[in-house]
């Protein structure tokens, strides 16, 4: 953080108890690229953007700029260049640009500890979650990719997924292929992250709430079934 930074933060968090510096936030959308306006005149922040490859993601990175922006006002928070952030369940990572910006960069899909200048998996993976629970007519309850999953250890192909109640850095997932016997012993436990690169066309499942099931034995079943009535 630069000394200018520092004298900022420092007079708007800790002097003025954050106050704001006057202005409102604005979220501009230029091509493929959503940028904020206001951010530093608001909170004595950089400016946040972000860049995707497709404009239908572009409501998704616009979401996303009004998270971040939320985040920074709500937990008093400040995002420095090089600073990872979970967003849903996939991560980014904050870029500092010539422009004294920060952009916000998505971990690539086999290696979460690896980024690369674009948003577009973070942004895709967040948009199919919340487009299949406005299909379900559901809420949505995110875990993050650090969260574990429970699974059989055999290399068939997934066909059941079951959402209990989460426990402390585990998702509540268990995800069953068709060469599942029954034996719970062969169950293991994984973090998300590692589903998105083996079998990221699961990860639009995973926002659903505890008591969900979906069966891909024979195309798609999903339904909801209440745990306090069991």
């Amino acid at each position: 953080m630069s000394l200018r930074d520092q004298l900022e933060h420092y007079l708007v968090h800790v002097l003025l108890g954050r106050s704001r510096g006057g202005g409102h936030v604005k979220y501009i959308a230029e091509g493929l690229r959503y940028r904020t306006a206001g951010l530093r005149a608001a909170l004595s922040h950089p400016e946040i953007e972000v860049e995707v490859g497709d404009d239908r993601l572009l409501p998704e990175a616009n979401r996303f700029l009004v998270f971040v922006t939320e985040y920074l006002d709500q937990k008093t928070a400040r995002i420095t260049a090089n600073e990872t952030m979970s967003y849903g369940t996939w991560i980014v990572k904050f870029v500092g640009t010539k422009r004294q910006s920060l952009e916000a960069w998505a971990a690539v899909e086999d290696d979460s500890s690896r980024f690369k200048p674009n948003a577009d998996l973070a942004m895709r993976l967040a948009l199919e979650q919340r487009e299949l629970a406005a299909r379900l007519k559901t809420g949505l309850s995110v875990p993050y990719g650090s969260d574990l999953y429970a699974f059989d250890d055999g290399e068939g192909r997934p066909v059941e997924l079951y959402r209990d109640v989460p426990t402390p850095g585990h998702s509540g997932w268990f995800i069953l292929s068709d060469r599942f016997t029954g034996n719970f012993e062969l169950i293991r436990n994984q973090h998300l992250y590692h589903l998105v690169g083996r079998h990221g066309e699961l990860v639009k499942y995973l926002g659903l709430r505890p008591g969900w099931h979906v069966d891909l034995r024979e195309g798609e079943r999903v339904w909801f079934e209440d745990l306090a009535q069991q």
